[in-house]
């Protein structure tokens, strides 16, 4: 499954409610965190026990997390062969390649790289994730679709990053949008800020949808 969407729209808050609930449920939570961004107290606050069933791990680039996935898999499957697992990546486009961080800072010089690093790691590791019934959440961005094509921009205004290898891998992909909409924040009583209201698209769905 893959969240999508806009700044503070709420991506990071979703998967880690999930993350608790699959502790409820008494699984082991896995957070892949590659912005380091991730704040334990926030976590607490959402139910997530962070000293218990919790693994976090913090690597560099895709190539690194895609091995940590495969290695933690192993791991825990040979200590239990049927316990419920969900991995959280945070976030794919928040992570480099190897290549970005040992090369230079010219824009033009490792184009399609990550993508084509992405797309290798996926067709590794989602045979196995299926497999051992692992449940893989990712969160991305949502960018502005930046075309020649009006018409295609007014009907796709938003991509996200990684390339198109990573939409045949994903069974959901949630897109979460509307986030600056001034008429979306919400306030208590006193008129605090409290959250803000998003909309959600269903871009994909192998379950059907609704």
């Amino acid at each position: 499954t893959t969240i999508a969407g806009e700044s503070a729209s709420g991506k990071s808050l979703i998967v880690t409610q999930i993350l608790a609930n699959t502790q409820k449920m008494g699984g082991l939570a896995i957070y892949i965190d590659t912005e380091n961004a991730a704040s334990p107290d926030f976590m607490e606050q959402l139910g997530l026990d962070t000293k218990n069933n919790f693994m976090y791990i913090q690597p560099g680039t895709v190539e690194e997390v895609f091995e940590s996935i495969e290695r933690l898999i192993k791991l825990v499957r040979e200590k239990a062969s049927d316990r419920l697992v969900c991995i959280v990546w945070d976030s794919v486009a928040g992570t480099p390649v190897k290549a970005e961080v040992e090369g230079d800072y010219d824009p033009n010089s490792r184009i399609g790289l990550t993508a084509k690093a992405l797309a290798k790691g996926m067709r590794k590791v989602t045979e196995t994730l299926g497999k051992e019934q692992i449940a893989m959440v990712f969160t991305n961005q949502l960018k502005t679709n930046i075309t020649s094509r009006p018409a295609e921009a007014l009907t796709t205004p938003y991509v996200t990053p990684g390339g198109k290898a990573m939409h045949y891998a994903y069974s959901l992909r949630i897109w979460l949008t509307g986030r600056k909409a001034k008429a979306a924040y919400i306030t208590d009583e006193s008129g605090f800020r409290i959250g803000s209201e998003v909309k959600v698209k269903l871009e994909k769905s192998r379950f059907g949808t609704q």
